[in-house]
């Protein structure tokens, strides 16, 4: 560990991705409460290469803003998105902010219908539009579908589709692929009771038809979180899996590694006897990876951070945890230009009813002398390309599972 930084402006600070800007520093996402508020906006927090806080902006209304997603643009500055029950036409709407480099608003546009819409990341597309990802239940056939909504360079938008069956199906993280198509992962719900989820994986070309998808896990709950493309044009997702197929035991971290088609080549869960999710995934020069996400199974405190690097086929290397005797939530690993890692999330203290932003950043080849387990999976995988999809733009439950209530009528704020 190079330095550890917290951030506390509020009873509820919650940091969910970030990413190295082209200067050397850390711009960060997430949510905290304005003061004499009882509700969260969207923070950008500008942090420099030791953690130290350059600025802060807050963006929000009346109701929950929820930030998620963060890229540098073309321009210098940032395109965040998330979702905002202040604005747009529904409960929840998926938000698009553009910013100077500065953090100041220059444009902004919500995008929704009368129900739950989300998004979960933002990527700049090679036409320098945006493609937003999540879920919707405003425009599922069922429940809440997979969601993916093109803009132009201006947040005008071009198309969007939703994807899915009669389950909960949402797209967590999204790459632009050579031929200018895309492919997403999440989970993908068959809407029975019990419900299984599986993980879920697919490949459109550049207006969002679907060409190839698959879903892959057991009978119990299995989801990927992050997806990268590979240096050899495949795949690697980073996710959730129950590998007990009694379910008794808590999920593992999942690596799977696939092809440029999506065909599996090899997959492994790493964890022990409680719950281990593997949040991001970043290849590292060897042609190797490395996962960050959380475990109850090891380290000091009820749920902490866990970096696991493998080699190339998988085989875990080493491994970290990170935290104190409370509990800690990591969302988000960036590389950073020197050669290290950001990692990013919150920390809820012992005894103490608060949520503060925790960013890390580690360097070098760290030696654990944490136990842990490797394993090949012994699941049976399911295959199921399928193509069911229907035009359309999102709405959905909260990520923490509460209501959303109605969003007043008021002008946008932004605030240092």
């Amino acid at each position: 560990m190079t330095w550890k930084q917290t951030y506390n402006w509020s009873w509820f600070d919650s940091a969910y991705s970030g990413i190295e800007t082209t200067d050397g520093c850390l711009a960060i996402i997430g949510s905290s409460n304005p003061p004499r508020t009882p509700e969260p906006d969207f923070r950008l927090s500008k942090l420099d290469p030791n953690g130290n806080e350059i600025w802060s902006h807050l963006y929000g209304g009346d109701g929950p803003d929820f930030g998620l997603s963060v890229i540098q643009t073309e321009d210098g500055g940032y395109a965040l998105t998330g979702y905002t029950c202040s604005y747009g036409a529904g409960v929840a709407d998926a938000w698009l902010i553009k910013t100077n480099a500065d953090g100041k608003v220059i444009w902004q546009r919500t995008y929704g219908d009368t129900n739950h819409d989300l998004v979960n990341t933002v990527i700049q597309t090679e036409d320098g539009g945006y493609l937003l990802a999540g879920q919707s239940a405003s425009y599922s056939q069922s429940g809440f579908d997979g969601w993916l909504v093109k803009t132009d360079h201006k947040g005008n938008l071009q198309w969007n589709q939703t994807y899915g069956g009669i389950g909960w199906d949402e797209i967590e993280s999204v790459v632009q692929t050579s031929d200018k198509g895309y492919v997403f992962a999440g989970v993908l719900s068959s809407g029975e009771d019990p419900s299984p989820a599986q993980l879920w994986i697919a490949k459109t070309n550049a207006t969002g038809v679907i060409q190839w998808s698959y879903s892959h896990g057991t009978i119990w709950n299995d989801q990927a979180y992050s997806i990268i493309q590979t240096s050899d044009e495949g795949y690697a997702i980073a996710g959730r899996n129950i590998p007990d197929i009694t379910g008794a035991n808590g999920p593992d971290f999942w690596l799977m590694k696939t092809d440029s088609n999506g065909l599996i080549e090899w997959n492994y869960t790493y964890g022990g006897m409680e719950i281990d999710i593997a949040r991001s995934i970043v290849q590292t020069d060897d042609g190797g990876y490395v996962l960050l996400g959380e475990t109850d199974s090891f380290g000091a405190g009820r749920s902490d951070f866990w970096l696991i690097k493998t080699n190339a086929t998988g085989t875990m290397e080493w491994n970290q945890t990170f935290g104190g005797l409370g509990s800690e939530f990591p969302y988000s690993l960036i590389p950073t230009s020197d050669g290290g890692l950001v990692l990013i999330g919150n920390t809820d203290p012992p005894d103490v009813q608060n949520y503060d932003y925790l960013i890390i950043k580690v360097g070098g080849k760290l030696i654990s002398g944490v136990w842990t387990t490797t394993r090949p999976s012994r699941i049976s995988f399911t295959s199921t390309p399928f193509i069911l999809l229907t035009i359309g733009i999102i709405i959905r439950y909260s990520k923490f599972n509460k209501p959303y209530p109605k969003k007043p009528e008021k002008t946008m704020k932004y605030t240092n």
